[in-house]
């Protein structure tokens, strides 16, 4: 029964090291710095509206 317990352990922390050089944690999921850009980025365009002068020409 010890064997097989120091087996498993052993296998345990060999698995947790294979899936640590990939970035996988006990949380789970790769941990990849997310970069959120807008391809696409809405151009605000501003018109100047003339104000109309009591003078007429």
């Amino acid at each position: 029964m010890k064997s097989l317990k120091k087996t498993l352990r052993f296998l345990c922390v060999v698995l947790l090291c294979i899936l640590g050089s990939l970035g996988i944690g006990l949380a789970g999921g790769v941990v990849v710095p997310v970069i959120r850009r807008r391809e696409d980025k809405a151009v605000q365009q501003i018109e100047l509206v003339e104000a109309e002068s009591g003078v007429k020409r």
